[in-house]
């Protein structure tokens, strides 16, 4: 399993007993984010819990894993079955609202990685609080500088190079920040998994994390969202609370939802 393997990867470099000096701190900001989707039980994102699940693995509560688009068994991404209901609910506008609030800086996440010479990395997401400059395409622009949240970060970690090109974390909780419906809220990632990848200056480009969701966070989520809207606990209600694919219980049901957010990332400065 993911933990297992990252629990001894950095066991065996603490037992080297040689000190790695780190890297120099290289920071990026997502410009582009985006729900993962599936299409014919397809679908990018990460095997979080280790199995290859199908409708009879009591495991996974008996919810199927998704293929990865180059045929990897085992993704869990339990958020896609419920975009397609989300949507209709939206007009078909969830994304569009999405990227707004990320060019708006409504959005506006930091991810902070420093690269050692033997791959293993730090990684800090953080988060901003500014007003970010676009460009010609309207998305943010790359290199400028950006004001940080005086919050403490949304998680932090420890990560590794996979290859050449690619850092991948080790597990942990990652509070980030999701749209509904217009209105903004925070929810916990509980053993998130992040993978960046990485342009020639080792700036983040683009990349991929997944994690579950608690199914008690989302309920309360959509009745909180209730306050500015329609009653989305009744609407959503149901289907989430049998969503659940991670995390299973001593009585049997799963308390997390697995989920996979995509994103795109340009170089930037930031100061507090």
């Amino acid at each position: 399993m993911r933990r297992f393997t990252w629990t001894l990867v950095f066991g065996l470099a603490a037992c080297g007993g040689t000190a790695v000096e780190p890297g120099p701190t290289r920071s990026s900001v997502f410009s582009v984010v985006s729900f993962e989707r599936e299409a014919d039980g397809v679908s990018a994102g990460m095997n979080l819990d280790g199995y290859v699940s199908t409708t009879n693995d009591d495991r996974a509560c008996k919810k199927e894993d998704f293929l990865a688009p180059d045929g990897t068994e085992g993704v869990d991404n339990q958020l896609a079955t419920l975009l397609p209901l989300i949507d209709l609910v939206g007009e078909n506008a969830v994304e569009e609202i999405l990227q707004i609030a990320v060019d708006e800086g409504r959005l506006l996440i930091v991810a902070d990685l420093a690269i050692a010479e033997d791959g293993t990395a730090t990684v800090d997401i953080l988060r901003g609080q500014d007003v970010p400059l676009l460009g010609t395409d309207g998305r943010i622009l790359g290199g400028q500088t950006l004001g940080l949240s005086d919050e403490p970060p949304l998680g932090s970690t420890e990560g590794a190079m996979v290859d050449a090109d690619t850092l991948e974390t080790a597990p942990f909780n990652l509070r980030f920040p999701v749209l509904v419906f217009t209105q903004l809220y925070e929810v916990t990632f509980e053993d998130a998994v992040v993978r960046f990848e990485l342009d020639e200056a080792g700036h983040v480009k683009s990349g991929l994390m997944a994690g579950g969701v608690p199914i008690v966070e989302l309920i309360d989520l959509l009745e909180t969202a209730a306050n500015f809207g329609q009653d989305f606990a009744d609407l959503f209600g149901d289907a989430v609370r049998e969503s659940g694919d991670l995390a299973r219980a001593s009585d049997g049901t799963c308390q997390n939802m697995s989920a996979s957010i995509s994103f795109e990332a340009v170089p930037t400065f930031k100061f507090r």
